[in-house]
């Protein structure tokens, strides 16, 4: 039986959290002062409800307290206060990397908690989206690896909301180690930025996109292709010139394929960054502003940069539904796309509910577990003709 926490200074409030906690399967225990609580913490629990506002603390405290014990339980915010108070602490524990489960104003619905907890119940993690603890990496096993071309692409589906077809992939860096088996890109990319190799693991996996892009178009499948570059890469003036002779060289059109750039990857060096991304246009490349909505001048980017898309970052997609704030970001985000001869991808849509708000704002694509999550070249093919018949 999972255990769950709560603080809150209301013994009514807590008898009646334990009480809706009970039937999901919960062991509960309140705690009405914050002293209580840090004793309790030891218990381990999956769920730790928080109030907002106490005599002897606030939640804000709470959530640091939590943070510096790097708790991993999933946790519930109530209060009082307004909503977008809460909706901002709810974005500090995040940033904090604790897990947020929701957040709820007082006097709630049991119905809206017992929604919540049912999501905590389900939210075991499949193995799909289990990534392996960061090895220590040195720069001699990255060597080796360029060397010995042991980067991989795996490919998240893109659909398209009004018709539902699969039309496109986002390739994926993926570190295939002979030891430690399949490696994500927080793991490598960093230290390849530190020992200047990114460019070479950039266009070991460019060559590894466009090569499976052949194996697509022998199964009669040709997608729009997604590809990531670091800000790293984006200080290289000679990059259009060699990605286009790397597309050429596989016989692709520059127009089937999508750079995608991070928001943050545009701040620095911004007569170099625009140098590259103008000629990249003037070659045929599509340009996507990744993270949508995560940087410090968002309207400016969309002025001054050449794109052809933006992509709704995950975080504002999968918080729409209860999020009021996030929501209005994510109208809003599709709307100045639209008006500016932009498509618009949603990230991170995991849900039915998900799409369907969504195609009722008309987005343009889509991508996340709803449909498929990153998958190896030839599970994308098995996929594809699974999903469109």
């Amino acid at each position: 039986m999972k255990r769950l926490l709560a603080i809150d200074d209301s013994l009514e409030i807590g008898a009646l959290i334990l009480a809706i906690a009970k039937p999901l399967g919960y062991a509960g225990r309140h705690a009405p002062t914050f002293t209580k609580f840090k004793s309790m913490l030891a218990d381990d629990p999956a769920v730790i409800v928080v109030d907002m506002m106490m005599p002897d603390t606030d939640g804000i405290e709470v959530l640091r307290y939590l943070a510096e014990q790097q708790c991993r339980a999933g946790i519930v915010l109530l209060s009082h206060v307004d909503q977008r108070v809460l909706s901002v602490a709810a974005d500090m524990a995040r940033a904090s990397q604790l897990r947020l489960i929701g957040h709820l104003r007082k006097p709630f619905a049991r119905s809206d908690l017992e929604a919540l907890l049912k999501r905590e119940v389900s939210a075991d993690v499949p193995d799909f989206l289990r990534k392996p603890d960061a090895p220590s990496i040195t720069e001699d096993a990255l060597r080796r690896a360029v060397a010995e071309d042991q980067f991989i692409a795996h490919y998240q589906p893109q659909v398209d909301i009004k018709t539902g077809a699969a039309v496109g992939v986002e390739a994926l860096a993926r570190w295939q180690h002979p030891v430690h088996g399949l490696l994500y890109p927080d793991s490598f990319i960093g230290p390849s930025e530190s020992w200047n190799l990114v460019n070479e693991v950039t266009w070991r996996v460019v060559d590894k996109v466009f090569a499976d892009a052949r194996m697509f178009a022998a199964h009669g499948w040709a997608p729009a292709l997604s590809i990531n570059l670091s800000a790293f890469a984006l200080s290289d003036l000679t990059l259009p010139d060699t990605l286009l002779a790397h597309a050429e060289g596989e016989g692709l059109l520059p127009s089937r394929i999508t750079v995608e750039i991070t928001e943050s990857g545009l701040i620095t060096q911004v007569a170099e960054v625009l140098d590259i991304l103008v000629r990249l246009r003037i070659f045929g490349f599509n340009l996507s502003i990744d993270d949508f909505g995560t940087g410090f001048s968002m309207v400016q980017q969309l002025k001054r940069i050449p794109a052809t898309e933006v992509k709704l970052d995950k975080a504002f997609v999968r918080a729409m539904d209860r999020d009021r704030d996030a929501l209005v970001i994510v109208r809003k985000t599709i709307e100045i796309g639209h008006e500016m001869g932009l498509a618009v991808v949603a990230e991170g849509v995991e849900t039915q509910a998900h799409l369907r708000v969504l195609g009722e704002l008309q987005c343009d694509r889509a991508q996340g577990h709803l449909f498929a999550p990153p998958l190896p070249a030839a599970e994308v093919v098995a996929w594809r003709k699974k999903y469109d018949g």
